[in-house]
């Protein structure tokens, strides 16, 4: 059997989910188009990289990702780091000839993301993005029925990515308010799948706001972010969105309409789509991440209306003999990461890879600029 040698760059909380799909993968795909080895994990913080090898079955640690990147036995880079460092680290991996699993966003700026696409293309090398939500089989289940006409010509997407986590004025200022919002950190999901279910965008029309406008800035670098303490003392003026609602014109005449915000009281999580068509409609969110509500105007009368349907052996990706058991974050990275395996190894296509990343980084580079003119609508590259 085929075997890939993984270097995972970065040992935050992200690791913990990375390292349970490679381990979980060849369980729920037997036989699997290869087995991934755990070879190195890199962190410029030594005690959590140290932590990781006893933690994940690491073989070693590193604290010099180039050090990890051009070992001549790995064969993929497994890149978790702050976002604005992924684009530095996935060109000398392209460089180096090894295969790139980037996690969502690709970057922060359009630019960056032009030079990560054209870097792996003169290197010829296969590339992998992190949108995970995709891996639903619901909603790959749904990919299915738009394509299959279920419901006719779609017409409107709605997508909402809540979350609770930064209500708190008190959260601390970390990395990830560092130059980018609620829009790229966790919108960028319900953005992907827009574009996987009915396609390119056109142009946009955007507002942002900033509601907690300062917070306190983190005091180490604990791993599990829930623990993080802030220094109240020592404020942070805060430019990253806290909300941002916006319309997107679709390529194919179709109209989208996305809400992200993580000051959502209540919310948790809670990332969700409603695809409305000329024949019927889909609803999906994944707090029940195994269910698809449908409607179709096909439904004898007296009977119309949405219905719930569980995943089972019928759907795609059905662990399980009978349908009615969760999926969960790890399942859905052991789902991408055979995908990716079966796409790299077998030579077929994969998706997102980086140049469909780079479409999500354009969109939102395109949401700020409109945000920044009074929802001015902005048209999107070709």
């Amino acid at each position: 059997m085929k075997i890939i040698n993984v270097a995972m760059i970065g040992a935050g909380s992200i690791a913990k989910t990375h390292s349970l799909g490679f381990m979980t993968m060849p369980v729920h795909f037997w036989e699997p188009p290869a087995m991934p080895v755990l070879k190195t994990i890199c962190d410029v913080r030594e005690e959590a990289a140290r932590e990781s090898v006893a933690r994940y079955g690491f073989e070693s640690y590193c604290t010099d990702w180039r050090e990890a990147v051009n070992r001549p036995d790995i064969d993929l880079v497994d890149i978790i780091t702050p976002n604005e460092a992924h684009a530095e680290i996935a060109i000398e991996a392209a460089k180096a000839g090894k295969m790139i699993y980037c996690e969502k966003p690709l970057t922060l700026k359009a630019s960056d993301a032009n030079m990560m696409v054209k870097a792996v293309k003169e290197a010829g090398v296969r590339t992998a993005v992190g949108f995970n939500k995709r891996r639903f089989p619901a909603v790959i289940w749904a990919k299915q029925l738009v394509e299959n006409g279920f419901i006719g010509k779609p017409t409107y997407f709605h997508g909402k990515y809540f979350q609770s986590m930064a209500i708190d004025p008190d959260f601390p200022y970390h990395w990830r308010f560092d130059g980018f919002g609620i829009i790229q950190e966790a919108g960028c999901h319900t953005i992907d799948i827009c574009r996987y279910l009915i396609g390119e965008f056109d142009s946009v029309s955007a507002l942002t706001r900033v509601f907690i406008t300062e917070r306190p800035r983190m005091i180490g670098f604990e791993i599990d972010t829930t623990k993080m303490r802030g220094d109240k003392n020592d404020m942070v003026k805060i430019n990253a969105e806290d909300f941002g609602t916006y319309f997107v014109k679709m390529k194919n005449g179709a109209t989208a309409m996305f809400e992200n915000s993580n000051i959502a009281s209540g919310s948790n999580d809670d990332c969700a789509f409603e695809l409305y068509g000329t024949r019927g409609a889909i609803k999906w969110c994944a707090k029940r991440g195994s269910e698809l509500q449908i409607s179709s105007m096909d439904d004898p009368a007296g009977m119309k209306g949405f219905r719930t349907i569980e995943m089972g052996p019928e759907h795609p990706y059905c662990f399980w003999p009978f349908a009615g058991f969760g999926i969960n974050w790890s399942d859905l990275k052991a789902i991408e990461i055979y995908d990716m395996f079966d796409a790299f190894v077998n030579k077929k296509p994969f998706s997102p890879d980086f140049r469909d990343a780079q479409k999500i980084v354009e969109l939102a580079e395109a949401i700020y600029e409109s945000a920044a003119n009074n929802g001015e609508w902005v048209e999107l590259p070709d």
